[in-house]
């Protein structure tokens, strides 16, 4: 009985001493989904989804993809389907752009957009878990013939002004509706302090 104490106490710590070849925690992607309501054929839109990690010690490899749609054609990424995210970078912008084509049926489409952290390969004789984590993105598309015109002032900054030159605005403004939107003139009060 003392025996069978000693093999099972030899087998727990050889279990355990095995090296695990990979573990992945804390990703994650803001927001989740993509709904928009106002979209008209032809109409053109960028949305930006971060993807986010806990751990970012070291490169992460990430692969795309998009589940089988009648609008998996529309969308394009920007820095593509498969790339790396740096070292130290805990969130990453993934540009998604939608072109609905000219001759777009009128109907609500549904597109699901799959980003996933590829493990990196195992050299020879290592023993261990590999996990595999990936995300979905939902998008609900609706393409009606309802035209939206409306806009986002998203940021407004002033550079550094020195004392010769004209002051200067930069505005991002973000297009909201379904055909080109923004505003056509700004203006703004210099008051001396």
């Amino acid at each position: 009985r003392k025996g069978n104490r000693i093999y099972l106490f030899v087998f727990l710590v050889m279990l355990f001493s095995i090296p695990a070849g990979f573990a992945l925690a804390g990703f994650g992607i803001s927001p989740s989904q993509i709904i928009e309501d106002n979209l008209v054929p032809g109409a053109k839109l960028e949305r930006i989804i971060y993807l986010v990690q806990g751990n970012a010690e070291g490169d992460t490899h990430i692969s795309v993809s998009i589940d089988d749609s009648p609008a998996k054609s529309w969308i394009t990424l920007d820095p593509g389907y498969d790339f790396i995210i740096p070292k130290g970078v805990q969130q990453f912008p993934l540009k998604i752009s939608i072109n609905v084509p000219k001759d777009a049926k009128l109907d609500i489409y549904k597109v699901f957009v799959r980003p996933a952290i590829v493990p990196p390969r195992e050299s020879s004789g290592e023993f261990g878990v590999t996990i595999a984590v990936s995300a979905r993105i939902d998008l609900t598309l609706k393409v009606g013939n309802n035209l939206y015109y409306a806009f986002r002032i998203r940021n407004i900054d002033y550079p550094i002004i020195k004392e010769t030159e004209s002051p200067k605005a930069v505005i991002t403004v973000e297009n909201l509706g379904n055909v080109p939107a923004g505003p056509d003139l700004a203006s703004f009060d210099l008051l001396d302090s």
